[in-house]
């Protein structure tokens, strides 16, 4: 859902529901607008097993936000690979989700 501007349409349009969304903003959009994430608890009902992503500019400081949104999957970039300290990078972002353990079925690498 990269810059899609109505998800949730998108979402009510298919079929067969995906197991996993990805709300991701692009890159040359984050100076300009907020996340929209709209109404992930929405998004939720139309499948029981959805899990909402959310991507594009991710950042210590809006972890909070994107959790209270009801995001279940926090995607994180250049936050964490173009830091200086990676490891302390790292572990701000799992200190500020406040989650000691994190379920590794989930996360995938691509670097």
């Amino acid at each position: 859902m990269l810059n899609v501007d109505k998800p949730m349409s998108v979402l009510k349009a298919l079929t067969v529901k995906p197991n996993v969304v990805e709300l991701h903003r692009a890159i040359d959009t984050e100076g300009k607008s907020e996340h929209a994430w709209g109404d992930i608890q929405a998004m939720k009902k139309l499948s029981e097993r959805m899990l909402v992503a959310v991507a594009g500019g991710i950042r210590v400081d809006s972890v909070k936000e994107a959790l209270k949104s009801g995001a279940d999957i926090i995607v994180v970039g250049r936050a964490i690979t173009k830091a200086k300290d990676v490891r302390s990078m790292t572990e701000q972002f799992i200190e500020e989700m406040k989650q000691p353990e994190i379920d590794q079925y989930r996360i995938m690498t691509d670097f």
